[in-house]
C-alpha cells in the first residue's frame, strides 16, 4: 500500500491481473524497478494465472487497493 515506485509497479500488475479492462494494462518493462524478490513474486503470480488460477482468494486485499488507489473506478 506504499507509494514507492516498486509498490506502484506491483499495484499496477495486480490491478491489471484482476481486471485489465477496468484498470488498464501492465507495462512489463516497469519490472526493472522491482527488486529480485518482488520480481520473483510477480512471476509466480503470472505463472499461477497462466496455469488457470485466479486471484479470487485475494479479493478483499485487491478491493482494498481499489478503494485506496482507484476509487473512481467504483463510481
Amino acid at each position: 500500500m506504499d507509494d514507492t515506485s516498486g509498490a506502484r509497479v506491483v499495484r499496477s500488475f495486480i490491478l491489471a491481473a484482476w481486471n485489465a479492462r477496468a484498470f488498464g494494462g501492465f507495462d512489463p518493462t516497469d519490472m526493472r524497478l522491482l527488486d529480485r524478490a518482488n520480481r520473483s513474486d510477480v512471476f509466480s503470480v503470472m505463472t499461477e494465472i497462466a496455469d488457470g488460477g485466479d486471484l479470487t482468494e485475494h479479493r478483499d486485499a485487491i478491493v482494498a487497493i481499489i478503494h485506496e488507489w482507484r476509487p473512481e473506478v467504483l463510481s
